[in-house]
């Protein structure tokens, strides 16, 4: 799930991990928030099995921004400098991952808006309404170190693994809107993804952050003047 902080034009972030999403968006002519529902990359599973369609009959070519066309429509982003003011260049807007600081993500936000960057700057923040599976969290990230490059490592920090969470929803919403301000990011990309955690609990974490704590950052990012026209 997701929640806007810029009007600038709608948010389309890249597929990104985590069991189902709410991806919330904004309409520049009515500086409003849309709700949609999104599939992440978890979420579909594609079986082989025999099929008629033959491959000369298919066509992957996607146009991936302006003046850029690819053949199969896949893409990779890199936590950078050089990489956000390519990005900027090409009109392309970035997704930061889950677990850099926001002082990171901040600078390179700024980076991105100097270079006269067009699209959506998208944070991602794992999130917890209640107490966190920490034990799960430490094991999830533990798993992340493995294959993670350590200059990447680097920028993670030690803010409690990047997670928002509190006891209640204010807390968690207060969190959120402080990281988004803090950022400067057009869009919140909310993830509950936690190896071993029943999907029981994280269907009640996210029905209980889009009732309670989505609607609510929305809402306080829109009446502080945080989504801008």
């Amino acid at each position: 799930m997701a929640t806007p902080t810029r009007s600038t034009r709608p948010a389309h972030p890249a597929p990104a991990a985590g069991g189902p999403s709410r991806i919330l968006g904004s309409e520049p002519e009515l500086s409003r928030v849309r709700v949609e529902s999104a599939l992440t990359f978890d979420d579909v599973l594609l079986v082989p099995r025999h099929s008629e369609t033959h491959p000369k009959d298919v066509s992957t070519v996607s146009r991936f921004s302006t003046g850029i066309t690819l053949n199969v429509p896949l893409v990779s982003a890199a936590m950078g400098f050089t990489a956000v003011r390519r990005a900027a260049r090409l009109g392309i807007g970035i997704l930061f991952d889950s677990l850099s600081t926001v002082a990171r993500c901040r600078s390179l936000t700024d980076a991105y808006r100097e270079s006269r960057g067009p699209g959506p700057c998208v944070l991602i923040r794992r999130v917890w309404l209640g107490e966190p599976p920490r034990s799960r969290l430490d094991e999830q990230l533990d798993r992340y170190r493995t294959y993670t490059p350590r200059a990447a490592q680097a920028h993670w920090g030690e803010e409690d693994r990047q997670l928002v969470d509190g006891p209640d929803p204010a807390t968690v919403v207060d969190g959120l809107v402080a990281v988004a301000r803090a950022v400067d990011a057009d869009a919140l990309n909310l993830r509950v993804h936690v190896p071993g955690v029943p999907p029981a609990s994280v269907r009640e974490q996210i029905v209980g952050l889009g009732d309670e704590v989505v609607p609510r950052v929305r809402d306080s990012l829109a009446s502080s003047g945080a989504v801008r026209t």
